[in-house]
């Protein structure tokens, strides 16, 4: 709460008043001579200035009539409700103001700054307009309303100035002067109007920080909806803080009248029920939970209510206001309540609270024209949205601190086990951990199945050492694996040299990864080669379809497997492939799957029975992956050996031998051609 004191009694200590005597307007004359613009600093203009009422008036027009006896009204100040000649004053009109200044001689060069006016002003200095926002208008069709701080620099005044200013209003609940008209030298004005929008600036970038702060925080931890709350809130502030003060949207976006004070109402509106459900999320406490709904309720009405014209809908902020300091001070008795029970983070939040309580008192004097001040409210919003900030720091570090030492042994753990148990195995069973996994756990799933196995391997591992069995093996399967969980698959299980892979997505990255092994596979054989190595041929086989993923064995002991006919015929035909010396085979059923098959080279091989049952599927032996050499040889003699495939079926075995011979011709090592055309041969005699 020290912070809180010190924050009040700054708060205090701006607001409270200069003790120097200020000079005030009197009767439409403000005398400055002995007041020392260069020491003293800025000076408001105000008190008593004359007031003329449905009229706009000019230096001439008070040169030729006469103003002896003119009415005086109080600047700034709203208009409603004064009495003019016996007439109460609604809220939509035109006025002039009027005042004389007087000045010492020999005066520095001075400034002049206003800010918004209900809803448009002229300034003009000795007859010559120095100032204006919107157009003033004598009815709805020709004023144009517009929110503009804006400011002049000027020479040394001459010893009597004359200060004309025109308001009109017929889009607001208030009309007349809102705010003081500021004079001072050049560089006091600009000092003022820098620090103010350099202020906004900065509050303006520390809140959009915090709301990409928090949104990314919810991203990270969707199960914490107060994150996105407190990011939304933040966002409704940003939007205010840009709309209201020195009004920084102004200077980049010439928007209308009408959209600008939607939208410094609708983030109004919001911010309550946001700030509300944030609080309920901190803290559950059922009646909060209500007050929520309520808060919602009444903001979407409110929010409805901006259809309307702004001259209507502002009729209602009066009544608002009351609404909205209930339930601060509802807010803020709950948070007292939260800090005398000791919830985690209640006592920063309080702190924010009241300062941002302070912070609103101040705009509702402001906004009913009873002091002459500045927005502050997003300041002290700014201030809850740090506390708030700080107290989610510090609420992550100590639960980092106490679930460190726990995670990391987890982390070691789950790594430990993930070596044996792919993690995408877990995650097919709506699995975290493996320590989630029982025994009979299964799920259905369509996937690809992709199967390897090194030629031979029983020759080459007879000339080896077990050492350098299981080195190579390792060295292998090193880049193998790699490669398959780069193209969105897991590798179920190494059955020695061999490997079995599963894709749970499309059919392509099982081919791709397949096509990538191969490419790899030549990559390898000339590093081997370079060591006087062996080089090593794998074939690959791939089918898809429906399958059992589960665990299988008893309590003391299970294993992740795959269950399903695919399994078996994805194994047949990598099988198929010491038959025919191909590299890659695939099903018909997954090639006809293929989302686009004319990025492959292929060409059927042969028909498989499925084991237990009397039906074939065809095989097609796949070219890409091979080397360029192979490539092309086999491109070329494709047709010749589907033409060939094809009489072969027919029983025309003279001509299947014809075609098959024209292959030999131009690819004489084609193991499949000569495997078809031995069988040719031998069916023929």
């Amino acid at each position: 709460m020290r912070s809180t004191i010190l924050v009040l009694s700054l708060f205090l200590l701006f607001c409270k008043q200069q003790t120097i005597a200020i000079p005030k307007a009197e009767a439409g004359v403000i005398d400055l001579r002995n007041w020392d613009i260069r020491k003293n600093g800025i000076i408001q203009l105000d008190g008593a200035w004359e007031f003329y009422w449905k009229e706009f008036l000019e230096s001439k027009d008070f040169k030729n009539q006469d103003n002896s006896n003119p009415i005086y009204i109080s600047f700034p100040s709203v208009w409603n409700q004064f009495n003019y000649k016996n007439e109460t004053l609604p809220a939509r009109g035109y006025a002039t103001f009027r005042m004389r200044v007087n000045f010492a001689k020999n005066s520095p060069p001075i400034a002049l700054r206003t800010r918004e006016q209900a809803t448009s002003y002229a300034v003009f200095w000795n007859g010559e307009k120095i100032l204006s926002a919107g157009a003033v208008g004598k009815n709805e069709e020709t004023a144009r309303a517009h929110y503009q701080n804006t400011q002049v620099f000027l020479g040394s005044p001459t010893e009597e100035v004359e200060i004309i200013y025109w308001i009109s209003n017929y889009d607001h609940r208030s009309g007349g002067a809102w705010h003081s008209l500021q004079l001072g030298t050049h560089e006091d004005i600009g000092k003022e109007t820098s620090f103010f929008r350099e202020m906004d600036f900065f509050l303006a970038g520390i809140i959009f920080i915090m709301v990409l702060y928090h949104l990314f925080l919810y991203f990270y931890r969707k199960t914490d909806v107060s994150n996105i709350l407190f990011s939304a809130f933040c966002f409704a502030i940003l939007l205010r803080s840009l709309s209201t003060g020195e009004r920084i949207i102004n200077s980049y976006f010439q928007l209308p009248f009408w959209f600008y004070i939607r939208l410094e109402y609708i983030t109004w509106y919001m911010s309550m029920p946001l700030g509300y459900h944030f609080l309920s999320t901190q803290f559950s406490n059922h009646y909060l939970n209500k007050f929520t709904t309520l808060n919602y309720f009444i903001s979407n009405i409110m929010s409805l209510g901006l259809i309307f014209p702004p001259f209507i809908f502002t009729q209602f902020v009066p009544y608002y206001q009351i609404i909205y300091f209930a339930f601060l001070f509802l807010g803020f008795g709950y948070l007292i309540y939260f800090v005398y029970k000791k919830l985690q983070g209640s006592r920063l939040l309080l702190s924010g609270f009241l300062f941002m309580l302070l912070t609103a008192i101040n705009d509702l004097l402001y906004t009913n024209q009873w002091i002459d001040s500045f927005y502050l409210s997003h300041y002290g919003l700014a201030f809850l949205i740090f506390s708030q900030s700080l107290s989610i720091s510090i609420r992550f570090s100590k639960a980092f601190n106490s679930i460190e030492g726990l995670t990391e042994d987890l982390r070691l753990v789950n790594k430990a086990y993930s070596r044996f148990v792919p993690k995408e195995f877990l995650n097919f069973l709506n699995k975290q951990s493996i320590t989630e996994i029982f025994l009979g756990e299964q799920v259905q799933r369509e996937m690809s199945i992709l199967f390897s196995d090194i030629r031979s391997f029983t020759e080459l591992s007879e000339k080896l050492s077990p050492k350098d069995n299981f080195n190579f093996l390792n060295s292998y399967l090193s880049r193998m694996g790699p490669i398959v969980r780069s193209h969105g698959g897991f590798i179920d299980k190494y059955i020695g040299d061999g490997i079995m892979a599963l894709f749970p997505g499309s059919i392509e990255n099982a081919l791709d990864s397949a096509i990538a092994m191969q490419q790899e596979i030549r990559i390898y054989n000339q590093q081997r080669m370079n060591f006087q190595y062996d080089s090593i041929r794998v074939g690959i086989g791939i089918h898809t379809g429906p399958m059992i993923l589960g665990t299988i064995g008893e309590e003391e002991r299970m294993e992740s497997t795959v269950i399903s006919d695919a399994v078996n015929l994805a194994s047949r035909i990598e099988g198929l492939t010491k038959t025919y010396g191909a590299y890659i085979l695939i099903s018909e059923f997954a090639l006809q799957n293929l989302a686009n098959t004319e990025k492959y080279t292929y060409r059927i091989l042969d028909r498989v029975k499925v084991k237990g049952k009397s039906n074939t599927i065809a095989v097609y032996e796949i070219f890409n992956g091979m080397s360029d050499y192979l490539y092309e040889l086999h491109s070329q003699t494709k047709t010749d050996f589907e033409k060939g495939l094809h009489h072969f079926w027919s029983n025309e075995f003279s001509e299947a031998i014809e075609s098959f011979q024209r292959v030999i011709d131009i690819f004489p090592s084609d193991i499949a051609t000569l495997h078809f055309l031995e069988l040719a041969q031998k069916r023929q005699s």
